[in-house]
């Protein structure tokens, strides 16, 4: 359960998480960031949520997570970039993501875990997954006026207290690792590599994002089977551009581009 004088002591950012909205239940955390970016809240601001009635995933799918075992924030953002970074922007905070909690791990004495990416917002352990991203934008035309980057990590998620459904195909850190994680503490280190990380990345406008998520995706060459709103297609994933899009040869040996869906190992 994240604790506000613990987060006021160890907090050592400038801007993010200084606003903060510390919930005990609320629909969703991201529909509640995307009000407040309407209304004007500043850039750092973040909404954090001990439980989601109606948390989402891509897709519309729930994001499931029992009262206080996980962190379910999001952090409202106002780059100063165009709608097409926006996924460049996504990659860049699974990267942070992944790094920020492998450092964790070993600050705190944890065992280090083969946490891999997938494209375009899963941090994974295995073929389980650890954490999501669901990146909203809130747009003025072409320009970005505030993107709402709703992250859901399983910290103490633990397997009887999973749905059944997901309990093949999700993980948390106290499963792989058998220790309970301090989510106040947690939630300080992230915000603090988030900061630190974000400030860098935009004065060079996510340029080597992209290079960078690739060195920790394990599906390069893989057959996948990819799915959209559309339907499903299946290919070969060849390579994600400098916009963070999804290059894949199709059955046919097309060369396509892909923008938003999902891709499973085929």
């Amino acid at each position: 359960m994240l604790d506000r004088k613990k987060i006021a002591r160890h907090l050592k950012t400038t801007l993010f998480g200084r606003n903060l909205f510390l919930l005990e239940e609320i629909d969703s955390t991201n529909k509640y960031a995307m009000q407040l970016a309407r209304d004007g809240v500043p850039e750092g601001t973040v909404v954090c949520a001990a439980f989601q009635t109606a948390g989402r995933g891509r897709f519309e799918r729930n994001w499931y997570a029992s009262p206080g075992e996980n962190l379910l924030i999001s952090v409202i953002v106002r780059p100063k970039q165009n709608i097409e970074l926006v996924q460049r922007i996504t990659l860049a905070v699974s990267v942070i993501l992944l790094e920020s909690t492998r450092d964790f791990l070993k600050k705190y004495g944890y065992e280090p875990l083969d946490m891999r990416l997938k494209w375009p917002n899963d941090l994974m352990v295995g073929s389980k997954k650890l954490a999501g991203i669901l990146t909203e934008s809130l747009l003025k035309g072409k320009a970005v006026e505030a993107l709402v980057i709703g992250i859901g990590i399983n910290l103490n998620f633990q397997r009887d207290n999973m749905p059944q459904e997901i309990r093949d195909t999700a993980t948390s850190i106290r499963i792989e690792t058998g220790k309970h994680v301090d989510v106040s503490r947690f939630f300080t280190h992230f915000l603090y590599d988030f900061e630190q990380a974000y400030e860098r990345l935009e004065r060079t406008d996510y340029a080597d994002v992209a290079e960078h998520w690739k060195k920790y995706n394990q599906q390069l060459g893989q057959d996948i089977l990819i799915r959209t709103m559309q339907g499903e297609e299946r290919g070969r994933f060849m390579d994600v551009n400098a916009e963070g899009h999804l290059i894949y040869e199709d059955e046919a040996g097309n060369r396509k581009e892909l923008l938003a869906g999902e891709i499973i190992n085929g």
